[in-house]
């Protein structure tokens, strides 16, 4: 099972061609490699929007545009179901998104009707996370919009909404100062 990057099928339009490019051609050694393989194809996940330096001292740094941002647990659950019957999935190519686009703004919002204040929308400036510059290069290309219906096939129920990431985070994140 290789968990690859959305934008791996368009590594020129994102912007970020070396890093998508990186994606694309580890799918392509995979698929020309002989081995049995599938391949999980992740929108960005929405943990990552919730760490420094996208989220620090009251501002969050993000792309206006948003994508389709994913739960990494469904992620993690996709592998699940993808190992556990490794022979319905092989040779397959699976898109793996959350159930909508995920906006600067509604994040903000978001992060607002759980924390009690939303926090001031800013854009990462260059070079400050390699990988999130690369997602929000991705975000402004549109290459984050699609939403797909093969996460909540696999994995047999409805990915996360943003709202139920977010509580869990913040669940996980309590319990682990405590």
């Amino acid at each position: 099972v290789l968990v690859s990057h959305l934008a791996a099928a368009a590594p020129e339009s994102s912007g970020c061609e070396p890093l998508f490019a990186a994606y694309g051609a580890a799918e392509m050694a995979l698929r020309d490699s002989g081995l049995a393989y599938t391949v999980l194809r992740s929108a960005p996940v929405l943990q990552e929007l919730m760490t420094a330096p996208r989220l620090n001292q009251g501002r969050l740094m993000m792309a206006k545009h948003g994508g389709a941002y994913v739960d990494a647990r469904d992620v993690g659950a996709a592998v699940g179901a993808v190992l556990a019957n490794p022979v319905a999935h092989a040779k397959k190519t699976f898109v793996l998104t959350g159930p909508s686009v995920v906006t600067g703004p509604a994040l903000a919002d978001a992060l607002g009707q759980v924390l009690g204040s939303a926090p001031e929308l800013g854009e990462l400036a260059a070079g400050e996370l390699q990988a999130a510059a690369a997602d929000d290069a991705a975000s402004a290309a549109g290459d984050l919009d699609l939403i797909s219906p093969h996460l909540e096939r696999l994995i047999s129920r409805r990915p996360a909404t943003l709202l139920a990431c977010i509580a869990k985070e913040l669940s996980r994140l309590m319990l682990a100062s405590q």
